[in-house]
């Protein structure tokens, strides 16, 4: 069995680790041998270690960085190692109907874990979805799971902050619109929450409140987090779904199993988050422009472009509607709250939220899986 060894300096509240053991012991305390098969198509991590700046087994430069952010004396970052079995990109896959398998095992794993290990895992994209070879046969394996949240910090911010108090319709700061520069990179994973609490010292405080902070990889990520500003939403399960639509969109438009490549979809890599949301929703409701990304896509991908995605993405259009609803009742409420219209304010907010609670009605794991039968 090939192994790889990944090595990062990551923030403290990063602790992959231990949501991967946690996710593990969820699969091992299932009685049912369909939760059982779980484990294969969930990274396998073989051990891992941990070590602070001040460790005595460690003496290197990054140690003596005095930029580094800390909080009363200590360093925000700590050096992880992760070693785990070696798993192939989905550009290696020669079939359509492997890449389907994998998806599609991928999907079902991502869905488990969430509702039974209660860990969301809020960084679907190419990079992420992979695939072991047991013999003849494909199995797909979720990894990287270092930026997902547990289900009690998620259900901690919805109870302690509201997502309608934002001012939605504000510019993004420019720190955080750097997702990818479409000419010499691919696109790479965002967490926003480096810096969380230095002031405080809270660490504790510091890694649930990573979980309302936006993650993801820039064209997988989720309309509603690419478009709302500093202070984003909190991470919800349907956004995963989106990350998984537009994954199927990006493979199916870009894979070429004949030369075991994957391109991509240059609309999608944008510096700015909001050229990225205008351009995906573009994609959904104007054929022309999606005719067009799909006008490259391999004649082997046609028939799953006629079918799962012809079917699916109607799920996505409704909810990108429903969106752009939700962005004009913010607009509004701004308004009402600088003229202190506090009644009016309170009753778009009631709007809001039945809305965005549409939206979650609309894009779950049971109708995303029936538009693929």
């Amino acid at each position: 069995m090939p192994l790889v060894a990944k090595l990062a300096w990551q923030h403290v509240g990063r602790q992959e680790d231990a949501l991967l053991r946690r996710i593990r012991r969820a699969i091992r305390v299932a009685k049912d041998a369909e939760s059982k098969s779980i484990l294969k198509h969930v990274v396998d991590m073989k051990c891992s270690l941990s070590l602070s700046m001040d460790s005595p087994y460690i003496h290197l430069p990054r140690a003596f960085m005095s930029a580094l952010p800390k909080i009363h004396g200590r360093d925000l970052r700590e050096f992880r190692l992760l070693i785990l079995e070696a798993y192939e990109p989905l550009a290696s896959l020669t079939k359509v109907d492997d890449f389907k398998k994998v998806f599609l095992e991928a999907f079902k794993a991502h869905h488990w874990v969430w509702t039974n290990a209660g860990v969301l895992h809020r960084d679907i994209s190419n990079n992420n979805v992979m695939f072991r070879r047991r013999g003849d046969q494909i199995e797909g394996v979720l990894c990287d799971w270092d930026l997902s949240s547990t289900k009690e910090d998620l259900d901690a911010l919805m109870t302690s902050t509201s997502d309608v108090d934002g001012e939605q319709d504000a510019d993004f700061p420019h720190d955080q619109t750097d997702v990818a520069d479409t000419q010499n990179r691919d696109a790479q994973p965002i967490d926003d929450s480096e810096s969380l609490d230095e002031e405080s010292g809270d660490i504790l405080a510091g890694m649930r409140r990573r979980a309302r902070y936006r993650t993801g990889t820039g064209p997988f990520m989720a309309l509603e987090l690419l478009y709302t500003p500093a202070e984003p939403p909190v991470h919800k399960y349907h956004f995963d779904v989106q990350s998984f639509f537009w994954l199927l969109c990006w493979v199916a438009a870009r894979h070429n199993p004949d030369k075991k490549k994957l391109g991509k979809i240059s609309q999608w890599l944008n510096k700015d988050m909001k050229t990225t949301y205008y351009n995906k929703v573009e994609f959904l409701k104007d054929s022309d422009t999606q005719e067009a990304i799909f006008k490259a896509a391999h004649p082997a991908y046609k028939p799953l472009i006629d079918s799962w995605i012809d079917n699916v993405q109607i799920l996505f259009r409704n909810a990108a509607r429903v969106f752009d609803a939700i962005r004009d009742l913010h607009f509004d409420m701004k308004r009402a709250r600088r003229s202190n219209k506090m009644k009016q304010v309170n009753i778009i907010a009631a709007s809001i939220a039945l809305k965005e609670r549409e939206i979650e009605e609309t894009l779950t794991y049971e109708s995303f899986l029936a538009e693929l039968d």
